[in-house]
């Protein structure tokens, strides 16, 4: 019986050891404060390990878009380059195509204008010849122009006088 009465109180006094830390609250949200610490703190770690992965995934692609930016910006300076060469190289041919219909528009002029025509011409261009070809190509226009106004004043002309015949 005494075994029995002192197995009983220490089981009674186990079961109030519980009953007490159940029952003091302070300690209790201790222990669950310092649990829900220690869970942040575990998931404060995986995300920042996450994110440090994640910055080091975004500088690489940032260093590749760079890389690729700076590739593509010196492939639009050489094509730049090839396009303002080929329209130089036009531009070329079309003043010498210009240039060469003007003279031979002044020549036609020439042939079928009267003296004063020809004279007007041939100062055009001398004036071409020295200031460059912008004042040529006008000029010729101008002669082209007038020897066009001219001959048709003379078939206007002609065709009067052959009505009146």
């Amino acid at each position: 019986m005494r075994r029995q009465i002192e197995a009983t109180r220490e089981q009674l006094g186990q079961t109030v050891e519980e009953l007490a830390a159940k029952a003091d609250l302070g300690s209790r949200a201790r222990d669950k404060t310092a649990e829900t610490k220690d869970r942040i703190r575990e998931k404060a770690t995986d995300v920042r390990d996450r994110l440090r992965g994640r910055a080091a995934d975004g500088t690489g692609q940032v260093q590749q878009a760079q890389g690729k930016a700076a590739e593509l910006a010196g492939q639009a300076q050489a094509k730049a380059v090839e396009v303002a060469g080929q329209a130089q190289e036009k531009a070329a041919a079309v003043g010498t195509q210009v240039r060469d219909r003007a003279a031979h528009a002044v020549q036609v002029a020439q042939d079928g204008a009267p003296r004063q025509v020809k004279e007007t011409a041939d100062s055009v261009v001398r004036a071409g010849r020295g200031n460059g070809r912008q004042i040529l190509a006008a000029g010729a226009g101008g002669v082209v122009v007038l020897a066009v106004v001219l001959s048709r004043r003379k078939r206007r002309s002609a065709r009067r006088g052959g009505r009146r015949s």
